[in-house]
């Protein structure tokens, strides 16, 4: 499975739990929008990506706590059959984890192009 499909498998599954209701934290519903549902990425201005990205990282530092060993998977190489292996150190929270790491980069990425 190469890179790109890897990809797209995390996505797909992230939207689905997002859809049951997996990630319910409204201020992500912008950044959803966008990527799921055909928003404009004009709806991701530099202050609601910088609340996105503040909101995020206090998720994954809540999970980080809840699982202080969990990091130690996090290196590992994805697997061609198992996406969220680098992540299954988060036990039942390593969906989440895999897509709030997800949300993170996207929102990095955006933010180093707004002014």
């Amino acid at each position: 499975m190469d890179k790109k499909t890897v990809k797209e498998e995390l996505y797909a599954a992230m939207k689905h739990d997002y859809e049951q209701g997996l990630l319910s934290n409204p201020t992500f519903e912008p950044f959803f929008a966008w990527k799921f549902y055909g928003s404009s990425k004009t709806i991701l201005t530099k202050s609601v990506c910088n609340h996105i990205l503040n909101e995020t990282q206090e998720e994954l530092m809540m999970l980080d706590e809840k699982h202080p060993m969990g990091h130690r998977r996090l290196f590992c190489v994805t697997h061609p059959f198992d996406v969220f292996r680098p992540y299954r150190g988060y036990y039942k929270d390593c969906y989440t984890y895999a897509y709030l790491v997800q949300i993170e980069r996207e929102m990095l990425e955006i933010l180093l192009t707004k002014k």
